[in-house]
């Protein structure tokens, strides 16, 4: 807790800002201090105040706005606003303030916990004593000082305060130290990592004086402390029976885990004096991890179930790939359906850099197409129809001169911040490549259209593709419903083009099929676009079964110099007749997927869920 603190004060420093910096609230409120004090109620305020910061990508969080969100429900008597309103102002290098802050914070918390929490509230009572004890040095001197060197200062005096444990002597198990038993005799004895430097300690006597001086005037010095261990050392076995004795023995270089001296006294001398006493000595080794074995996960009926309500709802080509890939991979992040943490992005992930440039090419193209969604922000909004204008050069000079501003506005729309805050390092970077090959590809795609011979229209814009159907999978008619988001659909002339726009590098290769005919399950397996192509193409013509017209598909790269198509390329191939068997394609594939004698097991391959085997 006082890390956070005084990482809210630095960052409120470093960034210039009386705002809370993201990382802090979000490790606030999961803090268990915190966590322990508020009420269930009050925790699912938080949670949905924790959801609005992360969905927004807010880095910036002020008291006022947190109050404003609309899908946060925190008030002001919430026991978290008030412990921010504790810790917004900043000290402002007045060290005064500073303990005061701590002093409050402490204070409150103590007052919210339960009474049951006595180890939390004896922490904060000791550590709200060396509040008081580091004011009553003279601070006056530190007004110059940097938060780093107070901090220093500051843990160099709390730091050293212990809590005191208190119990009923009679009252079950007693924890003491060795000093505390020296009016106690055991007949068993266990005693636990007796290596040297622990017991005795190497350098009990913290002290500034040396020890040449020490000795002279008589004062104790570490061969006095270890004598007074040595003493209740062995006055612990006056009555002793059995003594069990452990240390470790590891190679070091630094030479820490030699036996203590006390090992080698009753080993060398105590069986020389002693005569009945029997010393036996036992030699344990751990041996090495041995290498992990494969994760793997059978199939039973639960999973198949589970199965089942997967393909009846939604089966995507990003899905299939995912089992083509790594079939653990697919049941960590289908099956199970675990979800990747959602994170607040300070530097845009490429992910989100091709989404900006996504949105950023709907938006220009929404005007001219023929279907265009009621409500623009809606993924699943109703379609309306209207009679296209075709994309003509004079169009395209217009989408050329407009970008840059509708670019801007999405990275301020992400960034939820006005657009100096992303003009400068890394997100500067991105918004400049972006706002490059936006541009490069619009005045390519200015190029294509002039070189035409037939008017070009917009289709559909970020169009859901949905297809219920039955395959057969192991003797059984499974339901499954096909479902793909197409970037763009566009149409010359008679010919419809389905496009998906890649950010990433496509080579020739990913979008084209081996030559013989029964290499193409192989070509859905070491082709990355292929099987998503094919499905566009198989959805489009089962959907609109009555327009008999030619359809093609391919992606868009960003990073191409020319922007050119990347079509489905059938080879020597015939692509009708690869198209119209897509259904058994994905029928045998699913029927490994279904086949209970076949776990999900790793590829070689690392995949982004397989992290949930570790």
């Amino acid at each position: 807790m006082v890390d956070l603190v005084f990482s809210i004060q630095s960052n409120q420093l470093r960034f210039k800002t009386n705002a809370f910096y993201h990382a802090d609230i979000l490790k606030l409120i999961k803090h268990p201090y915190l966590q322990s004090i508020v009420s269930e109620e009050e925790q699912q305020r938080i949670a949905e105040l924790e959801t609005w910061i992360i969905n927004r990508n807010q880095i910036f969080i002020t008291l006022e706005g947190i109050l404003k969100a609309k899908k946060s429900t925190i008030r002001e008597t919430d026991l978290l606003y008030q412990l921010l309103k504790q810790l917004r102002d900043s000290w402002n290098a007045d060290w005064k303030k500073a303990t005061d802050c701590l002093k409050a914070m402490s204070a409150f918390i103590f007052r919210e916990l339960e009474k049951d929490a006595a180890f939390e509230k004896a922490s904060l009572e000791a550590f709200y004593k060396s509040i008081i004890a580091f004011e009553n040095l003279d601070l006056s001197e530190l007004q110059d000082i940097s938060i780093k060197s107070f901090r220093h200062l500051f843990d160099r005096q709390w730091m050293t305060e212990a809590v005191a444990y208190h119990g009923n002597p009679i009252d079950g198990l007693q924890i003491t130290g060795l000093l505390e038993t020296r009016g106690l005799d055991f007949q068993n004895i266990y005693c636990l990592g007796l290596n040297e430097g622990k017991l005795p300690p190497t350098n009990p006597i913290q002290t500034l004086i040396p020890m040449d001086l020490r000795q002279f005037h008589n004062m104790p010095t570490p061969r006095e402390k270890q004598g007074i261990f040595g003493h209740h050392f062995y006055r612990l076995l006056h009555y002793c029976d059995r003594l069990f004795i452990t240390y470790s023995n590891a190679d070091s270089p630094m030479a820490m885990y030699e036996p203590s001296r006390y090992v080698l006294q009753l080993e060398k001398e105590l069986t020389r004096d002693n005569k009945q006493l029997i010393l036996s000595e036992r030699i344990y080794s751990l041996e090495n991890e041995s290498e992990p074995e494969p994760v793997s996960v059978e199939k039973n009926q639960v999973v198949l179930t589970r199965l089942d309500q997967l393909m009846s709802l939604s089966v995507s080509a990003s899905m299939l790939r995912a089992y083509i890939n790594c079939p653990l991979d697919f049941y960590y992040k289908y099956v199970l359906d675990f979800g990747e943490a959602q994170e607040i992005e300070e530097e845009l992930e490429s992910a989100t850099f091709g989404t900006l440039i996504h949105e950023t090419l709907e938006e220009l193209y929404q005007p001219y197409a023929r279907f265009y969604k009621e409500n623009p922000t809606d993924k699943n909004s109703k379609l309306l129809e209207r009679t296209p204008q075709p994309i003509t050069s004079l169009v395209l000079d217009q989408l050329i001169k407009n970008y840059p501003v509708v670019l801007e506005s999405r990275f301020v729309k992400f960034f939820n911040t006005d657009k100096n805050n992303f003009k400068k390092g890394h997100n500067y970077l991105a918004y400049e490549m972006a706002k490059d090959l936006t541009g490069r590809f619009l005045k390519n795609e200015r190029k294509f259209v002039m070189a035409l011979q037939e008017p070009m229209t917009i289709e559909y814009l970020e169009f859901k593709m949905e297809l219920e159907t039955t395959l057969p999978v192991n003797g059984e008619d499974k339901k499954i419903r096909f479902v793909g988001y197409a970037d763009r659909i566009d149409k010359i002339g008679d010919r419809y083009r389905i496009i998906d726009y890649k950010s990433g590098k496509v080579n020739e290769t990913d979008v084209r099929f081996m030559s013989a005919k029964e290499d193409v399950p192989k070509s859905y397996r070491n082709r990355k676009f292929l099987i998503q192509l094919t499905q566009y193409v198989w959805m489009f013509k089962e959907i609109f079964k009555d327009n008999q017209a030619d359809v093609d598909a391919g992606i868009y790269s960003f990073l191409d110099a020319e922007a050119q198509l990347h079509g489905l390329n059938a080879g020597k191939l015939d692509l009708d007749e690869i198209v119209s068997e897509f259904p058994n394609e994905i029928a045998a594939l699913l029927e490994e997927i279904y086949d209970v004698g076949t776990p999900f097991t790793h590829t070689f391959a690392y995949h982004s869920f397989c992290k949930y085997c570790e």
